[in-house]
């Protein structure tokens, strides 16, 4: 939401203070449209004025600009006498409606935010008319090409204090950072849905007790091929087929101390780790290199061995 929210700042900024319930501007398809099409026109044009709509501060030393920004918007096809009026509702309506947007696709983010009784744009929903919003939500999609939908600016400590007039920036960090850690878990939950679909967790396996007292489980990969290092630390994190709290080893393991000098490969947390010159130095368990996940062939899965280790 970086453009958005840089632009909610500069006509902010340059028309100055607004109501805190917004009347409507007026705002038409035509409006939105044009501003879709000629956003880099009026972003260029704006930065001949000394607006640097990538730096907040730049923006905030630009109070005096609002007839020569009225000029090149009515110039690119935003009508009427109130063009930064309008603007400013294709700016605000865009950050609402992409909210919205984005909740309906994620149900669960909005669950949680409704529970903690969290709306990350109630300030920005003061700034724009419904009737506005209404006409920048049939327009969402050519608005999103515009509009660069990524990240947050950066605002420094001299323009944090009027940047919050407009929009409170931690509650859309905090709402950020929920949707981030919601995208991770849905990840992560399907990545271990698939895994303990593809793959018996509670198939019995020998275990071996080494000198000090420790437990291993060693699955050849003729019991089981992992396709790579996620699935492998997923199935042992999962394993339940002996009584134990069981854990991925990422080092020579087992193995390593008890190797017949013959290379072997087993699971790391990236990829395999390839043990091929022996004696093994017992005290780094270092690798002699790692095949990383992404250059893992289905060969090479066939000769890694995945090590678990009871805590």
């Amino acid at each position: 939401m970086k453009k958005i929210i840089i632009m909610c700042l500069m006509l902010v900024i340059a028309a100055g203070a607004f109501a805190q319930s917004a009347p409507s501007a007026g705002l038409t398809d035509s409006d939105v449209t044009s501003f879709s099409k000629n956003y880099g026109s009026i972003k260029a044009e704006l930065e001949k004025l000394g607006i640097d709509v990538q730096d907040t501060d730049s923006v905030a030393d630009a109070k005096s600009a609002e007839a020569k920004v009225n000029s090149i918007l009515n110039k690119n096809g935003i009508s009427g006498s109130n063009p930064v009026a309008k603007l400013k509702a294709i700016a605000f309506g865009y950050a609402v409606e992409k909210f919205e947007a984005t909740m309906a696709e994620d149900p669960q983010a909005s669950k949680m935010l409704q529970s903690m009784g969290i709306d990350p744009i109630a300030d920005v929903r003061k700034e724009v008319a419904p009737a506005d919003c209404k006409v920048v939500k049939k327009h969402l999609n050519e608005l999103q090409k515009a509009f660069d939908d990524d990240d947050f600016p950066a605002t420094s400590s001299s323009d944090q204090s009027s940047s919050t007039d407009s929009y409170d920036m931690a509650a859309l960090q905090q709402y950020q950072n929920m949707l981030s850690a919601s995208d991770y878990e849905n990840s992560d939950t399907k990545a271990r849905k698939e895994v303990l679909k593809k793959y018996d967790v509670k198939k019995k396996f020998n275990v071996l007790k080494d000198n000090d007292g420790s437990e291993w489980i060693i699955i050849k990969s003729s019991d089981i091929t992992f396709a790579n290092s996620t699935e492998a630390e997923i199935y042992a994190e999962n394993y339940v087929g002996v009584s134990g709290d069981w854990s991925l080893c990422s080092s020579c393991g087992y193995l390593g101390q008890h190797s017949d000098g013959k290379p072997f490969y087993t699971w790391g947390n990236d990829g395999i780790l390839c043990y091929e010159k022996f004696p093994i130095d017992y005290d780094t368990c270092a690798p002699d290199r790692v095949i990383y996940d992404a250059d893992v062939t289905p060969t090479m899965a066939k000769k890694a061995v995945l090590q678990l280790y009871k805590y």
